[in-house]
């Protein structure tokens, strides 16, 4: 899409949304910098960015926003501290049983392949035992 297509398609969606009245601002280079890079991690254009900074599309999720002051605040970062601590545990006992039922894998195959060899073995011994008589030189009288 050039540069023309999406300033037309802005147009048109700007008409769309019933915008009136354009507000012209002038930045810092970090600021600028700052608007860009949240716009794109949020993939918003700088002026929606503008209207969410300014509450027009922030009353929408408004509801939802749950404001903490300092105790409350401190009460849940020690939880998630705890939460996060008590996860490392499961995903270090996780580990060690996947250690562990790996070694024991490990065992069973080998006491699988040992006795395939032995049974393969026993057989080589019976057939060699078998073809003996034939081999045998004869004893002559």
């Amino acid at each position: 899409m050039t540069k023309d297509e999406r300033k037309a398609k802005q147009r048109e969606a700007d008409r769309n949304r019933n915008n009136k009245h354009k507000i012209s601002a002038r930045v810092t280079d970090d600021e600028y910098r700052e608007l860009v890079a949240t716009a794109a991690e949020y993939h918003v254009s700088i002026a929606s960015m503008i209207r969410i900074a300014l509450g027009v599309e922030t009353r929408a999720v408004h509801d939802h926003v749950v404001y903490v002051d300092q105790s409350q605040a401190a009460t849940m970062k020690a939880q998630m501290t705890e939460i996060m601590n008590e996860m490392q545990q499961i995903r270090t006992e996780l580990r060690r049983i996947g250690v562990n039922y790996n070694q024991m894998a490990k065992i069973r195959n080998t006491a699988v392949k040992a006795k395939r060899l032995r049974t393969e073995a026993k057989s080589s011994e019976e057939k060699k035992k078998e073809l003996q008589p034939e081999i045998s030189p004869r004893v002559v009288k």
